[in-house]
């Protein structure tokens, strides 16, 4: 390949990128700036063992009814790092970890963690680009 097809091939994937909204951490480009003093987890989860999060990953994602909503991720024993929600019910503190993994007896609704961006549907209310919220029955 001559230069000026792999100077064409290079500029087409990156437009390819822009478009397709690729950012490095997939589908939750929240991680992808820093993180602020709004991002630290609040109070509530002082008394949990967060030995296995990287707290300094952690980001605000949304308020629903009263209750804050942040981004954090898990890293394993390989370093492996997987996406978290950690909701900060005053009551019951929980994190759950996984895309599409559902916390549910909470106090407050179920929640679901999707790749961006999170859809409205028959059940669930988008309430961040990453969060899907679906009312108690």
């Amino acid at each position: 390949m001559n230069v000026s097809r792999l100077s064409v091939a290079i500029g087409a994937l990156a437009l390819l990128t822009v478009i397709t909204g690729c950012t490095a951490s997939g589908g939750y480009p929240i991680f992808d700036r820093e993180q602020t003093a709004e991002d630290e987890l609040p109070a509530v989860f002082d008394k949990m063992d967060l030995g296995e999060y990287d707290v300094a990953s952690s980001r605000f994602s949304a308020t629903h009814e009263g209750v804050d909503y942040y981004l954090i991720k898990e890293v394993d024993a390989a370093g492996r790092p997987t996406e978290c929600v950690a909701i900060a019910d005053p009551e019951w503190p929980v994190i759950g970890c996984g895309a599409y993994s559902v916390v549910s007896g909470i106090g407050v609704d179920e929640v679901q963690l999707v790749p961006a961006p999170a859809q409205d549907d028959d059940e669930w209310t988008a309430i961040s680009d990453n969060v899907r919220v679906k009312a108690d029955s």
